[in-house]
């Protein structure tokens, strides 16, 4: 069934772009003025370094944080394509799979990390193997959740990077460190005094390991209520990433707001091409099948 998804995936994919619908979509959107942001979590390195270089191809201006708020705090649309790229989590493949390859061709990439992976060595989730589990577990109260966990058997293998490797990490000329929180809660599911607690403790760990303040982030599992903003606020942060599915406007109405498109790291490049550009998203939400577009 997977092999058949990814095989429907890439043809319509591919149809997309080579009838011209692909570009003409790509060609309205920087009419409008938007801007980029594209995440993935853990991509292989093929599918990173092909849909990088497709993206320089159709002339894509690779920024970082600081140029999408310096550009929205101008007020004026930008003349060329401007895309923001980013990596949810800190998954230990990163290193390999993305960093060596941005830093070669010199590809800006923001990291939001959540730190308790840091020394554990895994995330939450892959302790759980059943579906409905984690439907259960996302929609429970964020002291639930946890409790719940702490029955589960941790992960076999180290999946998520290690300190030093964070450490290396952030000295590379290209890449920058975002907050994605402690330990990647459902932000919604949890009390004010948790919030708190989840952004400010992954900010002094941040703060512990790379030497310097994070000033970007990203909401896990792209949930948010509102509350967090004026935490957020506080510690210093100029912007936050949700996983609306939709281009960075002029204009934006919420710095702490601000969409990305989402990979599918389990589809193939043409798929993900589509998904880079927002034409995927757009097709999905204008046939009502799913109000947010993810993995």
């Amino acid at each position: 069934m997977k092999k058949v998804r990814y095989l429907l995936g890439e043809t319509l994919g591919y149809a997309l772009i080579y009838s011209g619908i692909a570009r003409l979509f790509f060609n309205a959107r920087l009419a409008r003025g938007e801007m980029t942001a594209f995440y993935f979590h853990n991509p292989s390195a093929a599918l990173f370094e092909k849909l990088m270089s497709r993206a320089s191809h159709w002339g894509f201006e690779f920024v970082d944080a600081n140029t999408v708020l310096h550009q929205l705090s101008s007020g004026v649309a930008p003349k060329k394509p401007m895309l923001f790229i980013s990596v949810d989590d800190g998954w230990q493949g990163n290193l390999a799979n993305m960093a060596v390859h941005a830093e070669k061709v010199k590809i800006p990439v923001c990291y939001f990390i959540s730190t308790k992976p840091l020394d554990t060595g895994e995330f939450w989730w892959c302790r759980v193997k059943n579906s409905d589990l984690m439907k259960q577990l996302k929609a429970a109260s964020n002291a639930d959740r946890t409790e719940w966990i702490d029955t589960l058997s941790p992960h076999p293998v180290r999946v998520a990077m290690t300190r030093d490797e964070l450490r290396e990490l952030s000295l590379l000329r290209h890449a920058s460190i975002g907050n994605h929180t402690h330990t990647h809660p459902i932000l919604p599911s949890c009390t004010l005094p948790e919030i708190e607690l989840e952004l400010a403790k992954a900010h002094q760990r941040l703060v512990d390991v790379v030497g310097k303040k994070p000033t970007v982030f990203a909401y896990p599992n792209g949930d948010y209520d509102g509350r967090e903003r004026d935490v957020l606020i506080e510690l210093g942060y100029s912007m936050a990433f949700t996983t609306e599915p939709r281009g960075i406007v002029p204009g934006e109405p919420d710095l702490y707001q601000l969409p990305r498109f989402a990979a599918n790291e389990h589809a193939g490049f043409a798929e993900n091409f589509c998904r880079l550009i927002g034409l995927w998203q757009t097709l999905y939400l204008r046939f009502g099948m799913t109000r947010r577009i993810s993995n």
